[in-house]
């Protein structure tokens, strides 16, 4: 059977060079790509090189030294500034400051993301380029399912946009398999993150414990995982765009009545929410199942003075308007003694 995920790097390649394409990479313009030194981001760092030329780019590989690994750490860094310096592209990186408590994934990354916006403002850069591929997406959505995530989290990351909206996942279309294929035709080196095995991390053991046992039901699961993400994804726009709407029309100033909230059907209920922290946050990362039941419960118990978090800036409260007419609204956590 053939693979509908498989994908060559022409395909890629014109996926990023094609006008008619959401994610084109404008002509005469400058990119960032996100190079770790692995596999994957070294493969795409060869190909966005092959349009250099025909684009007319100025190329920025960005890398970061988490220093998680002690000189494996400085020794990815080295290797990255002597491959841009074959390649003659620029090399700009940073150090990832020391961690001590909290969840070093998601600091990481937000300090990974932190570093790509500086450097697309500095050099006024178009897009932002990540390596992220078919494997990594299915981790992703596994991990949000145990996690008790809404619809949004279930259709995984997307090709152009999502949390950070000038980035492009140009091989979501790809698997590990197809870039190692790849690397191996070209003789095309990269280093080896040995922390990747280590399965004290969410997304390691999912990736060589869980993921391998899908794969012994049905051999077939990279492909038939990737409709149902589409399948996901189709459901969550149409979900979004109801969810938009009934903003537009009931939430005013910042609040909107109870009751009219109340009446609608459950899941909408949790998309208008989902919807709402989106707006205001630009994503929805840190919204659980479980923080939006509570929210839920809140505005359904309907008691003035109430209040619940809604994410690091804002609390939603439950007070009476000028007419008297419970409203649920959203205040700012400083507003609030």
């Amino acid at each position: 059977m053939k693979n509908p995920l498989h994908n060559t790097p022409k395909k890629v390649l014109d996926l990023l060079s094609n006008p008619k394409s959401q994610g084109c990479i404008i002509k005469k313009s400058t990119v960032i790509i996100a190079v770790s030194g692995g596999p994957d981001s070294v493969f795409l760092l060869h190909l966005v090189k092959k349009l250099e030329k025909k684009l007319h780019l100025q190329i920025i590989a960005a890398h970061i030294n988490h220093k998680l690994r002690g000189s494996e750490s400085d020794a990815d860094e080295r290797f990255v500034k002597n491959l841009c310096k074959k390649l003659k592209i620029k090399f700009e990186t940073s150090t990832l400051p020391a961690i001590k408590k909290g969840n070093i994934e998601e600091i990481a990354r937000d300090f990974r993301y932190s570093f790509f916006s500086k450097l697309q403002k500095k050099y006024k850069a178009t897009h932002i380029l990540t390596a992220h591929h078919a494997d990594d997406n299915i981790e992703t959505v596994l991990m949000n399912m145990t996690r008790g995530s809404f619809a949004r989290g279930l259709k995984g990351m997307d090709f152009h946009g999502g949390v950070h909206r000038n980035v492009l996942r140009p091989l979501l279309h790809l698997t590990k398999e197809d870039i190692l294929q790849y690397l191996k035709k070209h003789r095309l080196a990269y280093r080896i993150d040995k922390s990747n095995t280590d399965e004290k991390y969410s997304r390691n053991f999912i990736r060589h414990q869980i993921i391998p046992l899908f794969k012994k039901l049905n051999p077939n699961f990279a492909q038939t995982f990737q409709r149902n993400l589409q399948l996901f994804g189709e459901v969550d726009n149409t979900l979004s765009t109801l969810s938009k709407s009934w903003l537009a029309a009931n939430f005013m100033k910042n609040e909107c009545l109870t009751s009219i909230f109340t009446e609608q059907p459950p899941l909408f209920q949790e998309c208008i929410l989902t919807e709402l922290y989106q707006q205001n946050y630009g994503h929805g990362l840190n919204l659980s199942n479980q923080h939006l039941e509570s929210v839920k419960a809140l505005i359904t118990q309907n008691i003035s003075g109430k209040k619940k978090e809604f994410g690091s800036k804002y609390f939603l409260v439950i007070k009476r308007n000028t007419h008297g007419k419970k409203v649920m609204k959203l205040e700012t956590r400083g507003s609030i003694h």
